[in-house]
């Protein structure tokens, strides 16, 4: 394993978390994605965060936003 205790999915499922989370863009989840390739060039994971997006989405996984309000609330 290149990572002890973590999976493919495990990362890009903690990535993804990590953008709804904090309001991250894409191109910040880029950079992470780049980062962890560049520190560990071992893991296979997706190069970007579109893909990363469609790997979770093919598990049926997939969210709608509906925005609810004027200060950016929104619901999944």
């Amino acid at each position: 394993t290149w990572c002890k205790g973590f999976t493919k999915m495990s990362i890009v499922v903690r990535i993804v978390m990590f953008k709804t989370s904090n309001g991250s863009n894409n191109v910040a989840c880029n950079d992470l994605h780049q980062h962890i390739k560049e520190m560990v060039q071992e893991a296979k994971i997706p190069k970007n965060h579109n893909e990363a997006k469609n790997t979770v989405r093919d598990l049926g996984l997939h969210y709608k936003k509906i925005h609810v309000c004027a200060n950016d609330c929104m619901l999944y």
